[in-house]
């Protein structure tokens, strides 16, 4: 829900050329943050009522938390403050990775994941807050609402991508322990989440430095491609070392964690396809952000949706349930799918370099 709770205004932060444009909407995320923690008060409040679940009382606490970070981050990424960004960054997923882990490696809850992201994001929030501080101005809300109205397409069509996305992103987590029971869904979650932290803070990092790098040139009309080569290097080289530690992944577990896990290396290995494409392209998902194409992007965002959910229908209609051979159809389809969004992403840098004249 954090990912459109500021209806993707807070990527424009750091997007946008202009100072007092970035400034108006900062005013507008830091009110709407309060309105937003309100209203999910209101809801967790009624739901408590009636459900009578613990659960619902962390909703608001962790909605805000969350949106304090994610406005932080890019406040931040447009004053170029990588390095308290990065180590922000960096306790975020590891408080997270570990109180998730602790909690699935102990057996203390089912709701492990749920309690690892809240206190991922509630302790990268208290550390960016104490460590750098954001000066708010005032606006006057007829300029905040041109302001707004000028960059309406963060809402139109980045919101409801990045809703999806964040169904993709979370789709196998959803939808294993319905088809598959709550014991692969504990094996496989374990292995995703040991593999994806260290993953999710590199991609972060290199994000964080390309995005307002390349976002700066845009919008001084300057050619980006020796920095987009020299990245493609580095990236290169990176994929070549995931591939050769994926490889070696159950070895990895057993001499960390035990035999008892080994199983869930042998499930993330059959997605190590999917996960060096993945890698690959999602330091370049801002892209279309940059160069206004995202209502295409939305587009390609329905047919990723559609890669991670599709073998689950194909393999319960045709009576399958080998849950390898699920994750061998989901690592090829989204592997071809995000293949396809990285050619476009080229197609997309040809035509802007082609525009200047180079």
């Amino acid at each position: 829900m954090s990912a459109v709770a500021f209806l993707r205004y807070e990527v424009a932060i750091v997007t946008v050329g202009k100072e007092r444009h970035a400034r108006a909407i900062l005013y507008f995320c830091q009110k709407f943050k309060f309105i937003v923690f309100v209203v999910m008060v209101l809801i967790s409040s009624v739901l408590y009522l009636v459900i009578r679940d613990g659960l619902l009382i962390f909703i608001p606490v962790a909605l805000y938390f969350s949106m304090s970070y994610i406005l932080k981050e890019k406040v931040l990424n447009r004053e170029q403050g990588y390095g308290v960004l990065s180590l922000g960054r960096i306790i975020k997923s590891s408080v997270e990775c570990f109180v998730s882990l602790g909690f699935g490696y102990f057996a203390i809850s089912e709701f492990g994941l749920v309690y690892g992201v809240i206190a991922g994001f509630s302790a990268g929030a208290f550390f960016l807050a104490y460590s750098s501080e954001v000066t708010t101005s005032s606006f006057k809300k007829g300029y905040v609402a041109q302001v707004l109205q000028r960059y309406s397409d963060f809402p139109k069509y980045s919101a409801p991508q990045a809703l999806l996305n964040n169904l993709t992103t979370n789709s196998l987590i959803l939808l294993i322990p319905f088809f598959y029971g709550s014991h692969i869904l504990g094996v496989f979650a374990f292995g995703y989440k040991i593999v994806q932290a260290p993953l999710g803070i590199i991609s972060k990092a290199i994000q964080v430095v390309l995005y307002r790098h390349i976002t700066k040139k845009i919008n001084n009309r300057e050619s980006v491609l020796k920095e987009l080569f020299g990245f493609i290097f580095v990236l290169s080289f990176l994929c070549i070392i995931i591939v050769f530690l994926m490889y070696n992944l159950d070895k990895i577990f057993t001499f960390f964690f035990d035999e008892t896990w080994s199983e869930g290396a042998r499930y993330i290995k059959i997605l190590t396809p999917w996960l060096i494409v993945s890698f690959f392209g999602s330091q370049f998902s801002f892209f279309p952000i940059v160069l206004g194409e995202q209502k295409k992007s939305m587009f390609f965002e329905f047919f990723y949706f559609l890669s991670r959910t599709l073998p689950f229908l194909i393999l319960w209609v045709s009576g399958e349930d080998d849950f390898e051979l699920l994750l061998y159809m989901i690592s090829w389809m989204s592997s071809s799918i995000s293949f396809f969004i990285l050619l476009w992403y080229a197609k997309l840098w040809y035509q802007y370099e082609k525009s200047l004249g180079m």
